[in-house]
């Protein structure tokens, strides 16, 4: 991810995956991006597999009573449709999200799931929300951003590591700082 994208956020909603030990994708299958604090991110949603949060705007706002970006709206969540497809969570169901998510899958995860960020809790907790870089295959890009972030920020290198994560782990993703 391009840190002047990081620096100047332009959209209310960020895309993004949580990854575990029984969920091992990423949107981008060899891509790498940034490891976030879960103490100071607001998220908005979260879908149990691709939700195409770019379809579902708020005509670039932040929403309101009758919009969510990113997400489905009120009253068309997953748990108001009884179903666990084409639909999102709202934040307090985390959990069946993720549980969903398995279920489809056979107790594996087939493709990533998509949580749909609030980029004000992001911008209102730069830098330190930035736990660190990470990539899976080529570490180009990401040693970069990394590297113009911790310019920008005046940070140390220790600050904010740079992260190879290996998915094809058996017990849990190998994760090797660099």
């Amino acid at each position: 991810m391009p840190v002047r994208t990081v620096l100047a956020v332009s959209a209310a909603e960020w895309p993004a995956s949580i990854v575990n030990t029984n969920v091992r994708k990423t949107y981008y299958a060899a891509r790498g991006g940034l490891l976030l604090d879960p103490e100071r991110v607001d998220f908005y949603c979260i879908y149990n597999d691709d939700g195409n949060s770019m379809a579902h705007t708020c005509g670039g706002g932040y929403g309101d009573a009758h919009c969510i970006p990113g997400c489905s709206s009120p009253g068309q969540q997953c748990q108001d449709l009884n179903r666990v497809w084409s639909c999102s969570w709202p934040p307090g169901r985390l959990e069946d999200a993720m549980r969903a998510q398995l279920q489809l899958g056979g107790g594996h995860a087939r493709r990533h799931n998509e949580i749909v960020l609030d980029t004000r809790s992001i911008e209102a907790h730069l830098p330190d929300v930035i736990l660190g870089f990470f990539y899976l295959e080529d570490d180009s890009t990401a040693r970069r951003a990394r590297r113009e972030f911790m310019r920008h920020f005046g940070l140390p290198v220790e600050q904010v590591p740079l992260v190879h994560i290996d998915f094809s782990s058996r017990a849990s993703p190998a994760i090797r700082a660099v």
